[in-house]
C-alpha cells in the first residue's frame, strides 16, 4: 500500500510542478503537461481562487462565456489549473494577484465561488444576468 501511495504522490507532484499560470495582457493562460489553455479576459465573466490540498492543488476558478453546458461556462465555474502552494499566505497572495488582474480588466472577483455554489448560498448565473436575480445571493 505504501508503494501505491508513493507512486500517486510522485505523479501528483509531477503534474502540479509543471503547471504554470500566466496573467497576460489579453488572457489568463494555463500551461500544463496536458497542453496550453488560453482564456481571453474579454470572455471571462467572473473569477475566483480555490485553495486545494497538496494532492489537488490550488488554482483559479473561472466562469466564462460559452454554451450553458460547457465547463467552465456561464453556468458552471470550474478550476482551470492547479499549482502547489503549501501555505495560507502563498494562497492568499496568489488570490490577491488574481483579484487585481481581474479588477484591472473589469471582471468581478468572488472569494470561494465554488464553495458558495456547492452550499446553495449562491447559484450560477447566465451571461448578463443581474447579481440580484436570486434571493440565494447573500
Amino acid at each position: 500500500m505504501a508503494v501505491v501511495f508513493a507512486i500517486a504522490t510522485a505523479v501528483c507532484l509531477y503534474l502540479h510542478h509543471r503547471t504554470i499560470i500566466r496573467l497576460e495582457d489579453d488572457a489568463l493562460v494555463v500551461v500544463s503537461v496536458r497542453g496550453t489553455k488560453r482564456f481571453a479576459w474579454k470572455d471571462i465573466l467572473e473569477v475566483s481562487w480555490v485553495r486545494g490540498s497538496s494532492f489537488v492543488g490550488s488554482g483559479p476558478v473561472l466562469r466564462v462565456k460559452g454554451g450553458p453546458y460547457e465547463e467552465p461556462g456561464p453556468n458552471l465555474p470550474a478550476k482551470v489549473g492547479s499549482v502547489l502552494l503549501f501555505s495560507k499566505r502563498s494562497n492568499r497572495e496568489a488570490a490577491e494577484v488574481l483579484a487585481g488582474a481581474a479588477a484591472s480588466h473589469g471582471i468581478p472577483f468572488t472569494a470561494d465561488l465554488q464553495r458558495l455554489i456547492n452550499q446553495g448560498k449562491r447559484r450560477p448565473r447566465l451571461s448578463g444576468e443581474p447579481a440580484d436575480s436570486t434571493k440565494a445571493d447573500r
